[in-house]
């Protein structure tokens, strides 16, 4: 009986393969692409899309407006904030290490600050006057030795050569250097009337400019002894995730800015480098304190070493010393092609940003705002890239 049991038994799938075919797998059904859940969804992607675009094209058409017509109303009021701000730091830290009062201690500090600059300014603007002035007090006797000797040889020169001349080509020439004289005549008066405008132009700003200062060291006063209140005031009126960005802007802001004044000390010290080299190959005198200054011109963003070197390297074409004009041509090349390919390579590693934007940003900004611009956009799409890498705002992958 057992065995029959046993023979019964059913074997199992290890002894004898199953051929029966697998049940087959059901598909899990998505819901179309055109159903009405499917559709809509899309819809608000595309809304939400369409907002964010408005949204941020609204936010630069109000920094572009604030940036192009009242930043110039405010300026004052702006920079007597940027300095407390950057006062802020130094006043904290000696009140908490002499216990004295916050006020007495802005106060004093604002003070040093201004006259520290003010000694600076008058120091440096009574050295550039003083070698100004030696330096046309000169001009005359040079003219008189090299300039004046040169044009009367080059007359002889013509009236010895010229009896060798078809008639007509001496016509040609008389007709061509008198209008020549006459057009040199009619520069000369439109520079003088020029210098003359522009001298009565900065006499007329003076005053706007005086009280522009004035307005501005007595805003750093205030914001300086009530820096709390004033950012406290700020920061209420803001919601709060809105608070939140504000206080990181800060925050880069102050390193961003720390960056940038590094960057640009190195292309000083670079500059100031290349141009104590290049003056002590020429052979210029004084070449040490020349090239500091020109350096100096070089960080100004509309000036720039041109202002100083070409006109320079004129005066020495005119007066006859042509190695140091091509010398000083060759100089200004050399400056210039190298400030354009080292200057966003270090402004952009230091900020964060790559050499290539640094360089779009900068161009643009200067296009569009002009020296404010140049600084200001990149150093707002450095805290722009900051604040997207954080999570705080969400511009761009």
């Amino acid at each position: 009986m057992k065995q029959n049991n046993e023979t019964r038994t059913p074997k199992t799938s290890a002894t004898k393969p199953d051929n029966t075919p697998a049940a087959p797998i059901k598909e899990e059904r998505f819901p179309a692409d055109d159903t009405p859940f499917a559709v809509q969804t899309r819809i608000d992607q595309r809304k939400r899309v369409i907002i964010n675009i408005i949204y941020w094209v609204l936010i630069l058409l109000l920094v572009y407006f604030v940036f192009k017509y009242l930043i110039f109303y405010i300026m004052p009021f702006v920079i007597g904030f940027a300095i407390a701000f950057v006062l802020q730091p130094i006043i904290l830290w000696i009140v908490r290490k002499t216990k004295m009062k916050h006020n007495i201690v802005a106060i004093v500090l604002v003070t040093l600050f201004y006259c520290t600059i003010g000694v600076l300014l008058i120091l440096l603007g009574v050295r550039i006057f003083t070698y100004l002035e030696s330096w046309f007090r000169r001009l005359p006797a040079l003219y008189t030795s090299t300039i004046e000797p040169y044009l009367y040889q080059l007359g002889d020169d013509i009236n010895e050569n010229i009896h060798l001349l078809d008639p007509a080509i001496v016509k040609t020439i008389e007709d061509i250097f008198n209008n020549a004289v006459q057009s040199l005549g009619n520069t000369i008066s439109s520079w003088s009337l020029s210098v003359v405008g522009w001298i009565s132009n900065v006499a007329k700003a003076v005053p706007g400019f005086l009280l522009n200062t004035l307005f501005m060291i007595i805003s750093t006063f205030f914001m300086a002894i009530d820096y709390s209140t004033v950012t406290g005031f700020i920061k209420r009126q803001l919601p709060s995730r809105a608070r939140g960005i504000v206080l990181d802007t800060k925050r880069y802001l102050g390193e961003v800015i720390v960056q940038f004044a590094r960057s640009y000390s190195l292309i000083l010290g670079i500059t100031f480098v290349e141009l104590l080299i290049g003056l002590l190959i020429i052979g210029v005198k004084n070449f040490v304190l020349l090239a500091f200054l020109i350096a100096i011109f070089d960080i100004l963003p509309v000036v720039g070493t041109g202002t100083v070197i070409l006109p320079w390297a004129a005066v020495c074409f005119i007066t006859g010393n042509i190695g140091m004009g091509v010398g000083l041509l060759i100089l200004y090349a050399a400056i210039t092609i190298i400030r354009n390919i080292i200057e966003p390579k270090i402004v952009g590693k230091n900020v964060g940003l790559h050499p290539l934007v640094t360089l779009m940003s900068m161009f643009v900004g200067a296009k569009l705002f002009g020296a404010i611009g140049l600084f200001g956009l990149p150093i707002s799409l450095a805290i722009l890239t900051a604040l997207n890498q954080k999570g705080a705002i969400k511009i761009f992958k």
